[in-house]
């Protein structure tokens, strides 16, 4: 609060706003100061700070509801295109650590996040719901738990009383529903577009379902969710789907990681393109290369191909995959004509990819002595299993912009040479210490310390 304070003063070259008449609004509660700084961080003049404070000084402001009255104004203070994802937070557990992957995807598969303005069109609506996320954080309704190398989040938590905030309003707004559990506990679920009874609603409107661990099979009737747009499968004990599956045209998010019949997967290839609006595809990582053929030419929205193996389906569809994919994890390449394919793809196709994990499996290129890897502006993690390239010899890396480091399983492979040659600077520094040994910056010494010849070039 004081900061934010500080900074607002500054820029107005003055005491404008007055530390101790705005922290009086709190009464000393931390959560409130929290809040109340999160708020006043949005606003850019005196008036707007006022308004701020009239709002609050029109309110009664004893103690025990300083804090409801700075959370209700911040909630209310939303703009209208957050607010729905905010209410949206009240579906989760309470003091629950929330995965903003699976979060966004399930905005979307409510049609909570657009893309409204002309100066939007080179974003994608996974873009617009990360920034979603930013100003709920910059506005201290969300905590931050932890982002990943590049500083997207990637879990948040909501502090219980903003939690009961969300449930209270969304309730009132008709957001959500109450409908009955099995263990005779309300549960909470968007509300649907018609407002008719609860069996009809489940029926013919329910937009999503995550099927928990435990559940062995679908019935066929799940073919007649016709409106599902989001099908969670994650970790469970299903190992088929119904042939049924391919009536979700609707279907924006499949997550089925976990364990599928290689029988199935045959049936699977034939049912994808039947779902036109898939954004999100999540698979065991065998059951493309299982399917043998995919056509992904009719799945133009697609964002995310998560989980893939290696297959005869590199070469001959890869090609047909969405140019704007964001998200591609490809495993178990074991031949050279399907690594040539996928760098063929990386430097032909998507411009906007935000990152590319290589994965060597064990039993792959057996007999590889050189390899060189370079222009591949999108490939981010590179990981080799043990047993992968055991003859390895000679290993060049160019101008591959956003690799962030070597695989640490280089060191087990006996490399004789290795070349670097223009990538970017933190690449370079964490290789630093070969020439300089008190760098306390570099992190890749010890993969490298054994390696004869080491040649690094900056351009």
């Amino acid at each position: 609060m004081d900061q934010i304070i500080d900074q607002f003063n500054r820029k107005t070259n003055g005491e404008i706003i007055k530390r101790d008449k705005m922290l009086d609004h709190c009464k000393g509660i931390p959560l409130a100061i929290v809040a109340f700084g999160g708020l006043l961080s949005t606003k850019e003049t005196v008036e707007e700070w006022e308004t701020v404070s009239t709002s609050l000084n029109s309110e009664e402001t004893r103690s025990d509801q300083a804090l409801e009255n700075i959370l209700l104004l911040s909630y209310h203070d939303l703009p209208n295109d957050i607010m729905p994802c905010f209410l949206y937070l009240s579906l989760f557990p309470p003091d629950s650590e929330i995965s903003t992957g699976m979060l966004i995807r399930m905005w979307l598969s409510e049609g909570l996040v657009a893309l409204n303005s002309p100066s939007s069109t080179q974003k994608t609506l996974e873009n617009v719901a990360a920034q979603y996320l930013e100003e709920l954080a910059c506005r201290c309704l969300i905590q931050v738990v932890r982002r990943n190398h590049v500083g997207d989040m990637k879990t948040i938590h909501m502090h219980d009383k903003i939690h009961q905030v969300s449930i209270t309003k969304s309730t009132e707004l008709g957001f959500l529903e109450n409908y009955p559990h099995a263990q005779d506990k309300p549960l909470l679920q968007p509300a649907a577009h018609s407002r008719s009874d609860v069996p009809q609603i489940r029926e013919m409107h329910l937009r999503r379902t995550a099927i928990r661990p435990g559940i062995r099979a679908l019935p066929e009737q799940v073919g007649e969710l016709i409106f599902l747009t989001y099908l969670g499968l994650r970790a469970t004990g299903v190992l088929e789907l119904p042939k049924t599956i391919r009536n979700l045209r609707q279907l924006i998010t499949l997550d089925y990681v976990g364990t599928l019949k290689p029988s199935f997967c045959k049936q699977l290839s034939k049912v994808l393109c039947y779902m036109t609006r898939l954004r999100h595809v999540y698979l065991p990582a065998y059951a493309i290369s299982s399917m043998g053929k995919l056509d992904l030419s009719t799945l133009q929205d697609l964002q995310i191909l998560w989980g893939v193996s290696g297959g005869d389906w590199l070469t001959d569809d890869l090609g047909k995959i969405n140019a704007s994919l964001l998200n591609l994890r490809i495993v178990n390449i074991s031949c050279t004509k399907e690594l040539e394919s996928v760098v063929n793809w990386l430097n032909r196709e998507p411009k906007q990819l935000q990152g590319i994990q290589w994965n060597c499996g064990s039993n792959m290129f057996l007999k590889l002595e050189e390899l060189q890897i370079s222009h591949l502006p999108n490939l981010v993690q590179w990981r080799i299993e043990a047993g992968a390239m055991p003859h390895l010899r000679r290993l060049s890396i160019f101008s591959c912009q956003k690799l962030l480091a070597l695989p640490e399983e280089l060191r087990y492979i006996n490399l004789q040479e290795l070349e670097i040659l223009d990538m970017p600077k933190s690449f370079n520094s964490r290789l630093h210490e070969i020439k300089d040994e008190n760098t306390a910056e570099a992190k890749d010494n010890d993969i490298i310390r054994n390696i004869p010849c080491i040649k690094i070039e900056a351009c």
